[in-house]
């Protein structure tokens, strides 16, 4: 084989051994992407359920077993669903019966009482039932409440999630009412507000709270339009 042929040999095997490197180093960085997206992922549902068994360990009247129960309920997402189709069998049922104490729930029922109006979610959870209430009563007030709790923490742990991936994509968030057609009390101060990590502020300011979490864009959309 003389020079000539060699030459022309190994310049026309040159692109394709370019093409060659170049996708390895799209796939080497293409997975180095995506294990740094996955663990991002990660972090942030860590951080929601730190943040939701923080929540858990401030009320009272539940076991440390009972509390794993709620927290376990609240990451298989089978709350609303065990409770829409009235399965008996399950841990809501079960812990439905319990009597306890939210510090959370409590201020802001004496916070939307002094106001005069509550939040849609809160529909039959207005006031504590009276000491004549009858006992089916009672238990609707409490399965009401129960149902109420479990929405605020998966609200609680969405937040964080949000939050979290909005941070890694370099976006500041704001929070954003979901309009309902009412004026809230407590949330109408926050409308529009941007926040930051560790921040206390942010949705769920309270049980029932229907804000979320947006990209702050660079001209922000007037309402109703």
């Amino acid at each position: 084989m003389d020079a000539r042929s060699t030459a022309t040999r190994a310049a026309g095997a040159r692109p394709d051994r370019g093409r060659e490197v170049a996708a390895t180093h799209q796939d080497r960085y293409g997975t180095i992407n995506y294990i740094k997206n996955k663990w991002y992922i990660i972090d942030g549902v860590r951080d929601a359920f730190d943040l939701i068994g923080r929540a858990l360990r401030s009320i009272q009247g539940f076991s440390e077993d009972e509390q794993a129960t709620l927290l376990e309920l609240v990451k298989i997402g089978r709350v609303r669903a065990a409770a829409a189709q009235g399965e008996s069998a399950t841990g809501l049922t079960v812990l439905a019966g319990h009597a306890f104490t939210w510090p959370e729930f409590d201020r802001w029922q004496a916070f939307f009482a002094s106001r005069g109006t509550f939040p849609v979610r809160w529909e039959g959870l207005q006031a504590v039932p009276a000491p004549q209430t009858s006992r089916s009563g009672r238990a609707a007030y409490q399965l009401r409440k129960l149902n109420l709790l479990f929405e605020w923490l998966d609200t609680l742990g969405r937040g964080a999630i949000a939050l979290r991936h909005y941070t890694r994509l370099g976006l500041r968030a704001r929070i954003v009412r979901q309009d309902d057609g009412q004026r809230c009390a407590a949330c109408d101060f926050w409308d529009g507000r941007e926040v930051t990590p560790g921040k206390d502020t942010m949705p769920p300011i309270h049980p029932g709270c229907r804000c979320v979490l947006m990209a702050v864009t660079a001209t922000r959309p007037a309402r109703g339009a």
